[in-house]
């Protein structure tokens, strides 16, 4: 994550989990609001989905073909995670 919104409001705070090559990313976005994500240590090509925990439904997968810095926006208001894949 580019700047953190949770060093300054801990109840903004996006948490991150990845496998160690990057394969699986799992992105936790508290407060629904437009984040950074830097992608050079990522896999080149990527599948996501944005996943609803309130009602356990997912968005319609989308690709992510770049290996620098993306700024991403929930789909709705409400906590999501955005579940990001290798596509290799």
């Amino acid at each position: 994550i580019v700047n953190q919104p949770g060093d300054k409001d801990i109840q903004k705070f996006i948490a991150v989990s990845s496998t160690d090559n990057r394969d699986f990313t799992f992105i936790y976005i508290p407060v629904s609001m437009p984040f950074k994500l830097n992608l050079k240590t990522f896999p080149k090509r990527l599948k996501g989905v944005w996943f609803d925990p309130r009602t356990g439904e997912t968005s319609t997968q989308f690709s992510v073909e770049e290996n620098e810095e993306k700024t991403f926006t929930p789909p709705k208001e409400g906590d999501w995670v955005m579940v990001l894949k290798s596509n290799q």
